[in-house]
């Protein structure tokens, strides 16, 4: 079995070609980002680098911001076009990260707010921000926090009424059926 000897992940608007630094590596296309978790077995000598590398066409010029924890080996970064958030990349130790939810939503926006911007490398919404939980339905961007509050707090019993309140289930209807447990997992219980 191998160990790694770090965990990451990038978050990016577009592809990226060379993952040769890391040992394992998965991807996955969301709305408007492609998502990458990767691992490798040796820290490398400069994070910086490795991300430009990563994240950068040799002749960009880009607008970073980024955070390293050399005693406990954290490095995070994230790059802007402009007030877009372009891609994003998180490294720790172990799989201990923050969780991808909030990041992932900034990446429907075009323009981020200051507080956002400033709590990107904490991989947490700013204080003010509602957490909306993990996203459930991707078309429109809804939360698993934000569907179950509208279930209990307004009482809806069906996936028509949810798309009423909140759109989601109401374009490609993917999340229709996850919606439906939603909804009968809170009648169960309520």
């Amino acid at each position: 079995m191998c160990e790694p000897g770090w965990h990451g992940f990038i978050l990016s608007r577009r592809g990226i070609l060379h993952l040769k630094y890391a040992a394992y590596w998965a991807r996955s296309r969301g709305k408007g980002l492609w998502r990458y978790e990767i691992a490798g077995l040796e820290q490398p000598a400069d994070w910086a680098e490795r991300a430009r590398s990563l994240l950068c066409s040799k002749d960009e010029k880009a607008n970073w911001i980024e955070y390293f924890d050399t005693a406990q080996t954290h490095y995070r970064a994230a790059r802007f076009s402009g007030e877009k958030l372009e891609s994003c990349l998180f490294i720790g130790p172990d799989s201990s990260l923050p969780s991808r939810e909030w990041l992932i939503s900034l990446f429907q926006k075009d323009q981020l707010s200051q507080q956002e911007r400033a709590s990107i490398l904490t991989g947490e919404p700013p204080v003010k921000q509602e957490d909306t939980g993990k996203i459930i339905c991707s078309c429109f961007n809804v939360g698993e926090k934000t569907i179950l509050a509208a279930i209990t707090g307004k009482d809806l019993s069906t996936t028509n009424e949810l798309g009423e309140q909140l759109q989601a289930g109401t374009n490609c209807g993917s999340c229709v059926p996850e919606l439906q447990e939603m909804i009968d997992n809170c009648q169960q219980s309520g």
